[in-house]
């Protein structure tokens, strides 16, 4: 797990012991600090930014390598692959307060890692769709 992991993980576990505030603003505001350096790299608007940490279906070729880019910086994508443990460690962070979902990580994970795309922007967006169509269909928002 690199460091930037590491400090996510930390930073929201923390959060969530001594906050009873609204958690879901928190994740959000999570994943707009990480993926800064992506909207910089890229050319997106903030409006690509909501648009994706909002997890909706990316609409362009900046969202859907936003979308690849997010994957890379959660871990969830290293190279072309699926990392299923990158993906298990972002998704119960989501789900960590409700154990009995988290048996469903594995089943959305083992659906996703079979997808592939030789265009890097393409793979990041399926594969950030079929974890969020896989979470919501189990009754999981992000």
């Amino acid at each position: 797990m690199c460091r930037l992991q590491v400090v996510v993980v930390v930073l929201v576990l923390v959060v969530q012991v001594y906050s009873q505030g609204p958690f879901k603003e928190i994740l959000l505001a999570v994943r707009r600090g990480m993926l800064q350096d992506c909207k910089e790299s890229l050319g997106a608007t903030d409006a690509d930014v909501e648009h994706i940490i909002n997890a909706n279906e990316p609409e362009n070729r900046v969202q859907k390598c936003l979308a690849h880019c997010a994957m890379k910086q959660f871990g969830v994508l290293h190279g072309r692959k699926f990392n299923k443990q990158g993906f298990a460690s972002v998704a119960k962070l989501v789900i960590f307060l409700d154990k009995r979902k988290s048996r469903y990580v594995d089943q959305v994970a083992d659906e996703c890692e079979k997808i592939d795309n030789e265009d890097l922007c393409e793979l990041g967006a399926e594969l950030y769709m079929c974890a969020v169509t896989g979470l919501r269909k189990r009754g999981i928002q992000l």
